[in-house]
């Protein structure tokens, strides 16, 4: 139950912030989005609602994905901190895509989609794709290469 009303917090938010003028910036290219195209449920990623599985089918380990990147949260909050030191009307949110090793490094890191008001949201991607590429996340025994997702809200 706090899995869907998560993901209905996420979604409000994200309408909320396209109806009240926050801008979408480019549309991620097709290769980048099938690379990150899964078909597994949605799930809560804890630093935002909204967060993605590969299609193992093991739910326990969407759940230490979720509860990894809630660990990391006050890294990717210090990312918006600092560029909104400067840029005060700055707030959005940004889907981030990584694809995993077996061993859990990160393969790959992209924003897949992303929404924001003020001037500095380049900097705060550079930096939160920055410290999402140096996690180790936890490793799956004979797993292949694994997709997630999460999102992260950003609020003044």
């Amino acid at each position: 139950m706090a899995r869907l009303s998560n993901l209905a917090l996420a979604a409000a938010t994200l309408a909320l912030s396209a109806c009240a003028g926050r801008s979408a910036s480019t549309t991620p290219s097709a290769a980048t989005l099938a690379l990150y195209e899964v078909n597994a449920p949605d799930m809560d990623a804890g630093v935002a609602p909204a967060a993605r599985r590969s299609n193992s089918g093991n739910s326990s380990g969407a759940a230490t994905i979720g509860d990894f990147v809630r660990t990391r949260n006050p890294q990717l909050q210090f990312c918006y901190e600092e560029t909104r030191a400067a840029n005060p009307t700055l707030a959005g949110s940004a889907t981030i895509g990584v694809l995993l090793a077996p061993d859990g490094r990160v393969s790959r890191a992209d924003v897949l989609r992303r929404s924001w008001e003020g001037k500095g949201a380049e900097k705060v991607e550079d930096c939160v794709l920055a410290k999402v590429r140096s996690w180790k996340f936890p490793a799956e025994d004979g797993a292949p290469k694994r997709v997630h997702s999460f999102s992260v809200i950003f609020t003044r």
